[in-house]
Order: structure tokens, then C-alpha cells, then sequence
């Protein structure tokens, strides 16, 4: 028997199933503590959030929490994994001329000298060490998507090991599963998913339209993305959602580059087309690892 419970948090809707009912309130408890510590330490729409202390250090190393720091070093991981896509690094509106492109110079074989631009990638640019962080004033961290698909990790996977029973944690698009698994699988038709999720799996599902409300410099264009929607299965729901938005960045690469990861992926295109990445197949919107 599976019990769900909902709440809200991180600015999205969340739910707690758990195999074991006698476990409701407790793993639903845990959960609504960790969303409102990530909510309190990334949510921009509170004056009070921790990640405002790195906005006002004009690049100056600040002391973190450990849940900060966490946060910041897997939003980077996958922003550098997916060339920007995730876009929780992103230029500010104030210049940092310490980050402004290198430039080196070449002489051809006929003697002429040009210059080479060299500019360092926004997520190269935090530095990370010592319980500090630094950013330039040029740079700002978006890093609510992050926490949204750590506590789908996080949760799941701490629940089902200090209550012994199944768990599945969603938030928003994405969930994660851990522990054992109910009869017939983990039953995502929240997320559009027709086949059910074994142990250990996470599934986001990005669409067009949260590809283009994803964080992005004052004066920079919107996103915009050929694909209707992608659905990715993968390890960890930190793994999907970014592999989701890779593919909405770079829709011509798309299936190879998920392949080259070793996801399970549907891709719907804006003309009504479907590819399909991995083992299993899947209609509607749906798949499986």
C-alpha cells in the first residue's frame, strides 16, 4: 500500500509517498523541513535568503553554510557539464573586469600578428574553498531549480533508509525514488509517465516553457526552444532535469548527447515528432530506465 502526502514548497507543489502508511507524517515532516532550509537559503523571493550575502560581497570571499555550499558546487557541476544550459550561473548587470574575455595574441607564417579572444565560461568564475565562496560581482547564482531536485534526492534517499521502506519524493517536474518498490513500480502520472520507475531512478520533465523562464541576464534574449518537451530518466533527478535542459539548448545534439550519458529519454519535437533514447520505449510522454 503506498500513502502520498502533499505540501508546497521551494515555490512548487511536492508530494511524499512512502510503502509504509505508519511513516506518512514523519517522512512528510522531514521533507517540509529541508524544502523550508533550501527554500530560506536560495529562494530569491525572500529579502532574507542566504544567497543574497554573495550578491552584496562585490566578489569577496563569504563564509557559507554547508547546505549553501553544497548547492553551489552540484549547480556548477552541471552547468559545466551541460556548457550553461541549466543556467544556474548567469552574468549579472554589473561588470567585473577581471572576468572581461583574455586575449592572446598569434603571428601567421607571413608575419601578421592577430588577437584571439579566450573568454572564461560564468561558471568557471566561482570559486569555491574553505568553507567560502567567492563570486564575482559579475556573476549570480540561480540556484532554486538545484535545490528542487536535491530534496527530490536528498529526501528520498534519507527516508527510505531511516524508515526501511519505499520512498518517492516529487517536486514540481521531477521526482526521485529509493528503497524498496511497490507492486507494478512507482506510478509517476503526475509527470506523464506511463511506465513505473524502479528503485534508485529519477525522472524530470522539461518543457519549452520552462526552458524559457529560466534565469537570464538584464539586456540577454529569452531562451527559445525547437522541442516541445523532453523527459528524461535518469539517476538522479539532478542528472535529469539538467540532461532535460542540455537538450532543449542544443536540440540537434540532443539524442546523441543523452545517449552519451546513458538516459532514457523521449524528445518531443514542435512539429508532433518523437525520438526516443535508451532501452525502453514510450508513449505520451512516457518512459522508463
Amino acid at each position: 500500500m503506498i500513502a502520498t502526502a502533499a505540501l508546497f514548497g521551494l515555490d512548487t507543489d511536492i508530494a511524499v509517498s512512502v510503502t509504509a502508511p505508519e511513516h506518512t507524517d514523519r517522512a512528510t515532516a522531514h521533507v517540509a523541513a529541508l524544502a523550508e532550509r533550501l527554500d530560506r537559503t536560495v529562494n530569491r523571493a525572500r529579502p532574507t535568503a542566504e544567497l543574497f550575502a554573495l550578491d552584496l560581497a562585490e566578489g569577496q570571499p563569504v563564509m557559507v553554510s554547508s547546505l549553501l555550499d553544497q548547492l553551489i558546487i552540484e549547480a556548477l557541476f552541471f552547468d559545466d557539464l551541460t556548457d550553461g544550459a541549466t543556467r544556474a550561473v548567469r552574468r549579472s548587470d554589473t561588470p567585473d573586469y577581471r572576468y572581461l574575455p583574455g586575449v592572446t595574441f598569434s603571428a601567421s607564417a607571413t608575419g601578421m600578428t592577430s588577437a584571439v579572444s579566450s573568454p572564461i565560461p560564468v561558471w568557471h568564475r566561482v570559486q569555491i574553498g574553505r568553507g567560502t565562496v567567492t563570486v564575482p560581482s559579475e556573476v549570480r547564482l540561480e540556484l532554486l531549480a538545484t535545490a528542487r531536485a536535491l530534496l527530490a534526492d536528498q529526501a528520498s534517499a534519507h527516508l527510505a533508509e531511516q524508515l526501511g521502506c519505499g520512498v518517492l519524493v516529487r517536486v514540481g517536474n521531477l521526482a526521485a525514488t529509493a528503497g524498496a518498490v511497490p507492486a507494478g513500480g512507482w506510478d509517476c502520472e503526475a509527470l506523464g509517465v506511463e511506465y513505473p520507475l524502479g528503485a534508485g531512478q529519477a525522472i524530470a520533465r522539461v518543457t519549452a516553457a520552462d526552458y524559457r523562464t529560466l534565469p537570464v541576464a538584464p539586456g540577454d534574449a529569452r531562451p527559445q526552444s525547437f522541442l516541445e518537451c523532453v523527459s528524461v530518466v535518469a539517476e538522479s533527478a539532478a542528472q535529469a532535469q539538467s540532461a532535460g535542459l542540455r537538450s532543449h539548448a542544443d536540440p540537434a545534439a540532443a539524442a546523441r548527447w543523452l545517449a552519451a550519458q546513458g538516459v532514457t529519454a523521449r524528445i518531443d519535437t514542435a512539429d508532433s515528432g518523437v525520438v526516443r533514447v535508451g532501452r525502453v520505449p514510450a508513449t505520451g510522454h512516457a518512459l522508463a530506465a
